[in-house]
């Protein structure tokens, strides 16, 4: 069984915007962590970092942000498809319209030329405001 997914983010209030207002999560819990048992864990000499736990049904999404060590850029977003690691989050949506556009209103970006109209209902892709691939999938209306 899946404990949760984490998300390192560069501005976290910003981050639980997006992820609570467009994607539909609840705040569950904040942490403060630092000290030398986590960053034993997290394989650091130092660590400082906010944490927030949000979840969505059964699905818990911690988003990170670290004071130290400092962050370290990715790929230039959108990240690739067929780079080894986690390639996305994915979604269903009832609205595929209305997320686009919370999406949009909280930071994010759509990759409109990635839309295709499916038999279980439209998909595409969008960033969030840190570029992480987000997939948005609909149900088809009947």
């Amino acid at each position: 069984m899946i404990s949760h997914f984490g998300l390192c983010v560069s501005n976290l209030e910003r981050s639980l915007r997006f992820y609570t207002h467009a994607l539909g999560f609840t705040e569950k819990k904040r942490l403060d962590v630092s000290g030398p048992i986590p960053a034993k864990l997290l394989g650091t000499d130092e660590l400082e970092l906010k944490a927030v736990f949000l979840i969505d049904g059964s699905t818990t999404l911690e988003l990170l942000e670290y004071a130290k060590p400092p962050l370290t850029p990715g790929a230039t977003p959108p990240r690739p498809m067929a780079q080894l690691g986690l390639s996305h989050l994915s979604f269903r949506v009832s609205d595929v319209l209305a997320t686009c556009r919370a999406i949009v209103q909280d930071g994010g970006t759509i990759l409109g030329d990635t839309r295709v109209a499916g038999a279980g209902g439209d998909a595409l892709f969008a960033l969030d405001p840190d570029g992480t691939r987000i997939e948005i999938i609909g149900s088809r209306k009947k």
